[in-house]
């Protein structure tokens, strides 16, 4: 992430002197749920063509997107650096 958007570059919530007053929190809740998950389970893409945005009211892959989810175990730990959790 790190790029600077144009002010009115995402508009899911609204813009001006209307926009809605649960932004914030919403995109910080929905980064909270992904890192929460991220803790648990993998994600494997089942897709096997390149994957391009299509760009309406929120951004979204054009097409399908196949995943497999899989739950983490401490296998998948040890392969990314971390020990098991107690």
């Amino acid at each position: 992430m790190g790029q600077h958007l144009p002010r009115y570059a995402f508009m899911p919530f609204g813009g001006g002197p209307r926009i809605c007053i649960g932004n914030h929190f919403a995109l910080m809740k929905g980064q909270t749920i992904l890192a929460q998950l991220s803790r648990t389970v993998r994600f494997e893409s089942l897709t096997r063509h390149p994957i391009e945005p299509e760009p309406l009211i929120t951004l979204r892959p054009k097409g399908r997107m196949w995943m497999r989810v899989h739950r983490r175990t401490d296998r998948d730990e040890q392969q990314a650096g971390g020990g098991p959790h107690p």
